[in-house]
């Protein structure tokens, strides 16, 4: 999957892009998805939360364009709503 990214955004909130490719990545047994809403324009956009290599609790937001290209549009420290929904999510596994 290609990336790109709100360099602009996830600079605000604190989070660079090393963190969000550690989110993302395959590997990371700490990461859930979380549907979120279609985009205006009907695509799929999914929150993943996880925690990266530095213990951090992150929620990236990405948007899939197409099936090999997809826009990183948030990320931040996990917000109160996605904690829940996390430890409700790890809890039930």
């Amino acid at each position: 999957m290609e990336y790109a990214y709100n360099s602009k955004s996830l600079g605000r909130h604190g989070v660079c892009i090393s963190d969000v490719n550690e989110i993302l990545a395959m590997n990371n047994v700490t990461t859930r998805e979380f549907d979120m809403p279609l985009s205006g324009s009907d695509n799929l956009r999914i929150m993943f939360v996880g925690y990266t290599f530095a213990g951090c609790l992150v929620e990236i937001g990405v948007e899939f364009m197409s099936e090999h290209q997809a826009y990183v549009f948030h990320g931040q420290t996990v917000s109160p709503k996605y904690r829940k929904l996390y430890q409700e999510r790890i809890g039930n596994e």
